[in-house]
């Protein structure tokens, strides 16, 4: 059985429609199949079992693109050049954990290039403006997740075979 057939901008409620739309450039739909590789990045001060609950993932081809940025700048880490990469604001997260993942059931999802995330304020009074590169595909999977954690249907779409820290730079 596939996970969220039919989905659409339409097909969900506006409030939802509007998160993908804040974090996803004219979002369309995809089917991801069983054997998908996803990943995610969460904040390694929360607890462990919390960081797959979120529907903001990515693919390999992405992960590998973020990889080879953290070995050819090391100092930054991995989590940092996700950061950059996903334009992910650092009030939301420190990016300092990592979530690999596999698809085990269908699922259709959102898909594109991720928002620029404006003016988030640093402590020095100063403003950071995150863009994310257009050639980067950020996944939204709704329904897999709420604020208990995740959801049934998250168990059934998405198996969670590794999490671990990783290094990430902090601007504050």
């Amino acid at each position: 059985m596939t996970v969220n057939s039919g989905l659409s901008l339409d097909s969900v409620n506006s409030k939802l429609a509007d998160l993908v739309n804040s974090g996803i450039r004219s979002p369309r739909v995809k089917k991801l199949t069983p054997g998908t590789k996803l990943f995610r990045f969460a904040d390694a001060d929360r607890p462990k079992e919390s960081w797959p609950a979120g529907p903001w993932w990515f693919g390999r081809t992405d992960f590998n693109r973020i990889l080879q940025q953290s070995i050819a700048s090391p100092d930054f880490g991995l989590g940092f050049h996700g950061r950059r990469n996903l334009a992910i604001r650092q009030c939301w997260s420190k990016v300092n954990g990592l979530v690999e993942a596999e698809i085990i059931e269908e699922i259709f999802v959102f898909y594109g290039a991720g928002t620029t995330q404006y003016r988030e304020p640093l402590p020095n009074g100063m403003m950071i403006t995150w863009q994310a590169p257009p050639e980067v595909e950020q996944w939204f999977l709704p329904g897999i997740s709420n604020r208990a954690g995740m959801t049934e249907l998250g168990h059934r779409a998405i198996s969670v075979y590794r999490t671990c820290e990783v290094k990430s730079y902090q601007l504050y």
